[in-house]
């Protein structure tokens, strides 16, 4: 960018400085302030939505469920503020990291044992535009393998946990069949959970599957 300044011989050396220390003031407002407007709305962009309530999120989500399990002639689901947490934490785990990735089966085994259920499944679901319940539902019942979760005729309380960073939201479904530790067997636990109190290994996940 070329500046012209006025050369007028009428002019006394302080009006010359004058206009000088003018402009030069606005060279360096515009080259100062320019950047952090632009940084500005760039932050803007990449933050989460401060207007989404997880709670809200959670009903909405549960009660889809429910409308989908009911069509299919299965009991509603309870919310369970303790499996509300432990999908939370999942939730903002694979949030924070950016990988769409299950909890190990040793950890899972570990949660139904401490909350003395039977047992758990866990849906994942990812998304650039955001959180929306009806889109992560409706993706679950298009796959097999969620849908399969979100249809199992033994568990009796959900747990649901949402997290965003930035543009991509995080959903994590967990399902549980409530018993009591003195009932507790691993014959109640789900096939491959069988298969790791069995000592057999278990075979890899589908990666497509979540």
């Amino acid at each position: 960018m070329t500046l012209n300044f006025p050369h007028h011989s009428y002019f006394s050396m302080n009006e010359k400085k004058t206009r000088f220390r003018t402009v030069s003031y606005k060279i360096f407002w515009s080259i100062f302030l320019f950047p952090f407007c632009v940084c500005g709305q760039m932050t803007s962009e990449n933050s989460p939505s401060s207007s989404f309530n997880l709670e809200e999120f959670r009903h909405k989500t549960l009660l889809l469920i429910n409308q989908f399990r009911q069509e299919h002639n299965l009991h509603s689901l309870a919310s369970n503020p303790a499996l509300d947490k432990i999908s939370q934490q999942w939730a903002e785990h694979i949030a924070q990291e950016k990988k769409l990735v299950h909890r190990s089966l040793s950890s899972l085994k570990e949660i139904v044992q401490e909350e003395g259920w039977g047992s758990i499944n866990e849906n994942l679901h990812y998304s650039t535009e955001g959180l929306d319940p009806e889109e992560t539902v409706r993706a679950w019942q298009k796959s097999p393998g969620h849908r399969k979760n979100l249809l199992d005729e033994s568990i009796q309380i959900a747990g649901i946990g949402a997290a965003e960073n930035g543009r991509t939201g995080y959903v994590v479904f967990n399902g549980a069949s409530v018993i009591s530790r003195e009932n507790s067997s691993s014959a109640r636990l789900p096939l491959f959970f069988k298969k790791l109190f069995q000592g057999k290994k278990e075979p890899a996940e589908d990666p497509e599957e979540n």
